[in-house]
């Protein structure tokens, strides 16, 4: 049997280091702003060309932080693909603004050419726009922040699949906002999950008063001085996404690997479609996405012979009843889609002869 994902291997992975972060955490009675947040700060603004930190519950929590923190007005509409998770769209909801979407483009990214069409029919109820980084690889994003810049919005990046993509060359931070997740299916989660707002743009104090309902400083002194939520994260949160790091070079190392095997197999073979790669591809993917001639065919074979598999994202969110109502023109190429993905297990637990098993059995179900 092959596993969709690898929780329990993961553990033994870290079984010491957690055992001792989540013992220090309930001894000392750290509830919030612990040593093991320190910690995570650090090591995620290092990876980010530090920038400032603000660590969330969740990374749905970062995004609905990130736009009430760039004070975006209610009812504004912010641009965001259709194709992605349910919760990028509901943080724009919850935090009072209104979803407005986007086609995909030939990456499976938001498209940078149908954004003009939308932002066309909307031009001045737009505040902002809300990129995703789907499966794990990035836009063009220095021609995104200046369309944004030239239109006067904001740019936040749904960065919940693709963590530290960001390097010397791809610098994620001229977004107002990057929003992480430590989920734990991710390439660095743990089971209690987790997120962060990465950001040069937002105050981190103001950011943190937010996630902390509105609290102006720490403690029991501190005046509610703004509307705020209970976003921030916890203490056992982070002693157990901090046990993954000594670990993090060595998994993202294999994570490159396997990703690597599939795009080889898969990426010109005349019967299946993948995502072309983008203007960011460091192949550390979330999962690996196919489609291939015949979706129960292909998703029968790999059942058969033991394989956990996916579909993300079977419905593109436009088409969704809790976000119907601001669908008002189709997204075709989402639409075309629809169904027809499957995710393959690409967690770094897998063998190479697992790799190769699950390989052969996607090529003979064509």
């Amino acid at each position: 049997m092959i596993n969709f994902s690898d929780l329990p291997e993961q553990f033994q992975d870290n079984r010491e280091l957690v055992l001792k972060n989540l013992s220090f955490t309930l001894q000392h009675g750290e509830v919030y702003r612990g040593q093991h947040e320190i910690q995570l700060k650090k090591f995620i603004s290092n990876l980010y060309n530090n920038a400032s930190v603000q660590l969330t519950s969740t990374c749905t929590a970062a995004l609905h932080a990130s736009i009430l923190g760039l004070n975006l007005p209610k009812n504004s509409r912010i641009l965001m693909p259709t194709m992605t998770y349910a919760a990028t769209a509901q943080s724009i909801i919850n935090a009072g603004c209104i979803p407005t979407f986007v086609d995909i483009d030939d990456s499976w990214l938001m498209d940078l050419s149908d954004i003009n069409r939308v932002y066309n029919l909307y031009k001045n109820e737009i505040s902002a726009v809300m990129v995703v980084d789907l499966y794990g690889q990035g836009c063009d994003i220095v021609s995104l922040r200046k369309w944004c810049d030239d239109r006067n919005l904001k740019l936040i990046i749904d960065a919940a699949q693709s963590f530290c993509i960001t390097t010397s060359e791809y610098d994620q931070t001229i977004a107002d906002a990057v929003c992480i997740s430590f989920n734990a299916y991710k390439n660095f989660g743990a089971s209690a999950g987790g997120g962060a707002i990465i950001s040069n743009k937002i105050d981190i104090q103001y950011l943190d008063s937010i996630c902390t309902n509105g609290k102006s400083q720490y403690g029991t002194d501190g005046n509610i001085d703004t509307i705020g939520f209970t976003s921030r994260i916890t203490s056992i949160q982070a002693a157990l996404i901090t046990a993954n790091i000594p670990n993090y070079d060595k998994f993202f190392e294999r994570k490159v690997q396997i990703i690597k095997k599939y795009c080889d197999a898969f990426y010109n073979h005349n019967k299946i479609k993948m995502p072309k790669f983008a203007q960011q591809n460091l192949y550390n993917w979330y999962v690996l996405p196919i489609i291939t001639e015949n979706y129960e065919k292909t998703c029968n074979q790999l059942k058969d012979a033991g394989i956990g598999y996916s579909s993300h994202y079977k419905h593109p969110l436009h088409t969704q009843e809790f976000a119907k109502q601001w669908n008002v023109h189709g997204c075709p190429i989402s639409e075309m889609l629809s169904g027809k993905i499957i995710s393959l297990p690409s967690h770094t637990h897998l063998s190479d002869d697992d790799v190769q098993l699950i390989i052969q059995t996607v090529i003979a179900s064509l």
